[in-house]
């Protein structure tokens, strides 16, 4: 029986694009440090994987030292779907399962792109077999270690194992440590979370009501030292556990898609030990837990490659060094200067950078080359000016697409707006959508889906936010087989134009022939909200009317046919009717356009596609203003979760991209309840 179990979860999706290598390479880097030690038979490594359709041990190559000591806990796809519910990945459940089925006396927790060291491993010997002591018998101690960043721009390139213990060897205790004064150590980032197998099965591990992100950890623990003492093992051990960091510098962590957080309320009481009961874990599933692979089929790694080594140490540097010069220049250029950022790390020159600076000075804001860390909003729409024109001033600076030209044209000619708000949101709406075209390649990093060449290519190539994220539709349409009776789609809030082209573009790239569109429009403007709801200030009763003979003409233009749409007019109220849907004209939905803005527009429309039975298994639900107004309180998402529970419909999300208030969400019927 191992002393040790080393547990976490993980799943055959390339979860921001090179999860498998960095699951490979932590699996590797552990085994190896066991081995080293001595130590490869008091270890075991436990990895749940969570619905694969490709079970993980089919695809991950470990070394002849993991080879040995891993084991796969394989939870099949249907199970997971089940389990999981809304959840893009319930880690609770997946680490519970391991955890209920781990041999050791101690198990521990660590995420699939932690590196376990050595000096971690000699430490926890030392203590469990008396040669080293806490203030605290070791077997009720609740020990938790932060962890070192190893920098994206090394993990990002997948350099081999050899590569990697390079690097912790040389830079390890340089590397720098998630910790804030302002939050208590064990609420940041997990480098482990070690505890007695008593313990785990005392409290029935994690709150398997915790199906999304974060503070799973912290609730776990809060249980815990009701009754028992938690230490600083991250102190002891000097943080001997390093993340192979895979979120870009230039991309905030909330725009991943599995960035749905689980509420304070009700996991802030921690009053019960043991919220779960006895079957935690998924105690009455019969799962296995075979070794990983047969180790002697395996190969040895690759040797170490010093030239690439040091290659790869100057690029991380290099790039590293180009992080911190632009959140110097930003600093510089107040928050608007956004549209700057693809170019900047795209050309990355002192050229470029001096002529930012001299323009910064001509402007007249020589106090800001002076440290002044905040410009006035005027001041900021200068600096934004300029900058603009200096990149506009470089051919190797055309990668600033034409949709984040106007946007950020939009924000300049609006900054004069009486109204307050609006004004601020302008200035957040322009700098987002430019930031959302810089981020154009973090697309294939930040979700599920997996992009061809070609896929990516067109992502990367289209000109238009509009017309980028809906190209998914399209490509995701294209891997399913086809149903002869979802043959239709439908749009609400559609009298620009924009989203038709933006559709026609889409098929057209894909190869793909249209469906037939159903447009609505009121072609009036917004209509007034709910009373009791809120909305965003400029979004007015009456704003974005349009004639229908604008949308005529842009049908026209890009070429959709008399015969291949219809159109219908009216506030949702009047020309969503029981007659409409009777018919006979209405086929179920292959993709639903949700561009109302408002909560009753977006409620009105959905309840109509469902009530009719018109949003089926497959539909895909797409919606354009997700981020404009509060989450789930208001507009577009309040209404997609009334409508999920009414109808008891089940939704898995296949994109959430960016954040308010410019965020986009796609989402996919998987079932229907009775109601």
């Amino acid at each position: 029986m191992a002393t040790l179990s080393l547990i976490l979860c993980s799943r055959n999706d390339q979860y921001m694009g090179n999860s498998r290598w960095r699951l490979q390479t932590a699996l590797d880097y552990a085994a190896r440090r066991a081995h080293e030690l001595g130590r490869a038979n008091d270890v075991e490594i436990l990895v749940a994987d969570w619905g694969s359709e490709t079970p993980l041990r089919d695809v991950v190559r470990l070394g002849p030292e993991a080879g040995r000591m891993v084991r796969f806990l394989h939870i099949p796809p249907a199970a997971a779907r089940r389990l999981q519910r809304d959840s893009p990945f319930p880690e609770v459940l997946a680490l519970n399962a391991a955890a209920r089925r781990a041999g050791g006396d101690y198990i521990g927790r660590i995420d699939q792109d932690t590196l376990v060291g050595g000096r971690f491993l000699r430490m926890f010997f030392d203590l469990v077999e008396g040669r080293r002591h806490l203030d605290v018998p070791v077997a009720t101690a609740l020990l938790f270690a932060n962890q070192r960043m190893v920098p994206y721009r090394f993990t990002s390139r997948c350099p081999d194992l050899p590569l990697v213990e390079r690097c912790i060897r040389s830079f390890g205790p340089r590397l720098p440590v998630e910790l804030s004064p302002r939050r208590p150590f064990h609420a940041h980032g997990v480098g482990i979370w070690l505890a007695h197998r008593d313990l785990w099965h005392e409290c029935g591990g994690y709150d398997e009501r915790m199906i999304y992100m974060n503070d799973m950890e912290i609730n776990m623990i809060e249980r815990l030292r009701r009754r028992h003492v938690l230490v600083d093992l991250g102190r002891i051990v000097d943080y001997d556990f390093f993340h192979l960091e895979h979120y870009s510098p230039l991309q905030p962590r909330r725009s991943s898609t599995h960035r749905r957080v689980n509420p304070s309320s009700p996991f802030d009481r921690t009053d019960v030990i043991n919220p779960t009961g006895a079957d935690w874990g998924l105690a009455r599933l019969p799962l296995d837990a075979p070794s990983g692979v047969d180790a002697e089929a395996l190969t040895s790694p690759p040797p170490f490659d010093g030239t690439r080594y040091r290659w790869l140490v100057c690029v991380a540097a290099g790039r590293i060094a180009g992080d911190r010069s632009w959140l110097a220049l930003r600093r510089l250029t107040g928050r608007v200067s956004g549209q700057a950022k693809e170019v900047f790390f795209r050309v990355f020159r002192s050229d470029v950078v001096a002529e930012c600076r001299a323009t910064i000075a001509t402007r007249g804001l020589v106090p800001a080359l002076n440290g002044t860390r905040h410009l006035r909003r005027r001041d900021r729409l200068v600096v934004a000016t300029g900058l603009y024109e200096v990149f506009t001033r470089h051919p190797e600076c055309t990668e600033l697409h034409r949709g984040a030209v106007r946007g950020a044209r939009y924000v300049l000619s609006q900054s004069a707006l009486a109204n307050r708000d609006t004004r601020r949101y302008l200035l957040a709406w322009g700098t987002e959508l430019l930031r959302q075209h810089a981020d154009m390649r973090d697309l294939f990093e930040n979700t599920d889906i997996v992009f061809s060449p070609s896929e990516q290519a067109a992502l990367q190539n289209s000109t238009l936010f509009e017309t980028t994220w809906r190209l998914l539709v399209p490509m995701l349409l294209s891997r399913e087989p086809a149903d002869g009776d979802r043959q239709h789609i439908y749009c609400f809030g559609c009298a620009g134009g924009a989203t038709v082209a933006a559709l026609k573009f889409a098929f057209d790239r894909q190869g793909m022939p249209l469906p037939f569109l159903h447009l609505f429009d009121s072609f009036a403007g917004l209509p007034a909200e709910q009373p009791g709801i809120g909305t965003n200030s400029h979004w007015r009763e009456g704003s974005f009317a349009f004639g229908p003979e604008r949308l005529r003409e842009k049908l026209c233009k890009v070429g959709v046919t008399n015969d291949g749409f219809a159109i219908h007019e009216g506030f949702f109220s009047d020309s969503l009717t029981p007659e409409l849907a009777a018919s006979g004209d209405l086929r179920p939905a292959l993709y639903i356009d949700i561009d109302c803005d408002l909560y009753i527009s977006t409620y009105q429309a959905l309840d109509f596609m469902f009530a009719h039975g018109l949003a089926t298994t497959g539909t895909y639900v797409g919606y354009d203003d997700w981020g404009d107004t509060r989450e789930w309180t208001e507009g577009e998402s309040r209404a997609h979760k009334e409508i999920a529970d009414k109808y008891g419909v089940r939704f898995t999300e296949c994109v959430s991209w960016g954040r308010a208030p410019v965020v986009r969400k796609l989402f996919r019927v998987m079932d229907r309840g009775s109601r």
